[in-house]
């Protein structure tokens, strides 16, 4: 019996060696015969629409990432006075990180720079193309397993959030109080993960097993990263003597490496808000916080931080419930995305 099992397993082994070896040489063919440039020895001027030729799923989720718009942004634009601030420019089209040491700032590139960051910038070393696995292709890859998609790499242009994440992060995680949680890179939680092929869109790709493979549009807010990177550990509403009603709370940031909300640019908004209820639900009162990413306010990894919010309320009547709700918006606050949501009895 177990020898059956070897050798059903070897024969399996031959025949995928085997297939993979014609699958090489079809693959070579293929691309000639479509006009693929991926084998042309200069693969440098290789613009992104080229590598969805092969990487058709990863190319759809950088094309809708914000990396993709980073050197056409209005917003960026506009911020940059028409792309006329110098400090603004090279973290919007950049050249290949790699090609520089770390830690080094990145300089500006000298064409296609309406690409913003594109394949290039985080995979491109040597004229090769770098990524996790040890693999094959039709053109020159390397293995890189240290830089790509760590805080130090990211941090390269996203330098507050690399700062933060030294600062707070690193000394919190550090400590005895945390049971020496592990730190985080920020592929983990802006890259999410799952089993795919390193190449897709093309029968050739079946030629590649199926590995951990990230998403390239690089969300910074979604349901599932945001559900429980905000804990509310205390929530207690009182009132004062002929006065409002007191809301006090405290809330931890259990998931980012960074505060809530980081970032230089752009709306970067966390709102507070805690409601008083009858007891049908409705609201009796009200009041709103916001949260603005700069080194005093929003919320550092895993320290509590206390709040203390006032809410008017007619004075005949008795709340039922205090209702907390910790979320962050946009601009017009006209999107919303949940961190937290805590509702309790008001204490008689």
């Amino acid at each position: 019996m177990e020898a059956t099992v070897v050798d059903r397993s070897l024969a399996a082994g031959s025949l995928r060696r085997a297939v993979a070896s014609l699958i090489i040489v079809l693959m070579g063919s293929t691309c000639l015969l479509a006009g693929c440039q991926l084998i042309e020895p200069d693969i440098r001027p290789r613009p992104p629409q080229n590598c969805a030729e092969c990487h058709s799923e990863i190319y759809r989720q950088w094309s809708r990432s914000k990396h993709a718009i980073a050197w056409t942004n209005p917003d960026f634009i506009e911020t940059s006075t028409e792309r006329t601030e110098a400090q603004c420019l090279p973290c919007h089209a950049p050249t290949p990180l790699l090609q520089q040491a770390p830690e080094m700032p990145t300089e500006l590139r000298d064409h296609n720079r309406h690409f913003g960051v594109d394949c290039k910038v985080c995979h491109f070393v040597n004229c090769k193309y770098a990524g996790p696995y040890d693999t094959w292709g039709p053109h020159p890859t390397t293995q890189e397993t240290k830089r790509v998609g760590s805080a130090q790499f990211c941090g390269t242009c996203h330098l507050m959030e690399l700062q933060e994440y030294k600062d707070l992060y690193v000394e919190a995680v550090e400590s005895a109080t945390t049971g020496g949680k592990p730190l985080k890179a920020c592929a983990e939680c802006h890259m999410a993960a799952r089993r795919s092929r390193l190449t897709q869109g093309h029968i050739l790709s079946l030629a590649h097993p199926k590995r951990i493979v990230r998403d390239h549009s690089f969300p910074a807010w979604t349901n599932h990263l945001i559900c429980g990177a905000v804990e509310v550990t205390k929530l207690d509403a009182h009132r004062e003597p002929d006065g409002p009603f007191t809301v006090d709370f405290t809330l931890v940031n259990r998931g980012a490496g960074h505060r809530i909300p980081t970032g230089k640019f752009g709306n970067r908004e966390v709102l507070l808000v805690v409601e008083l209820l009858d007891e049908q639900g409705s609201v009796l009162g009200s009041d709103e916080r916001s949260l603005l990413s700069n080194r005093t306010e929003g919320l550092a990894p895993e320290e509590l931080t206390p709040f203390s919010m006032t809410v008017k309320v007619p004075e005949a009547v008795e709340p039922a419930t205090v209702r907390l709700v910790v979320e962050r918006v946009n601009r017009d606050r006209s999107i919303r995305h949940t961190f937290a949501e805590r509702q309790q009895p008001v204490a008689p």
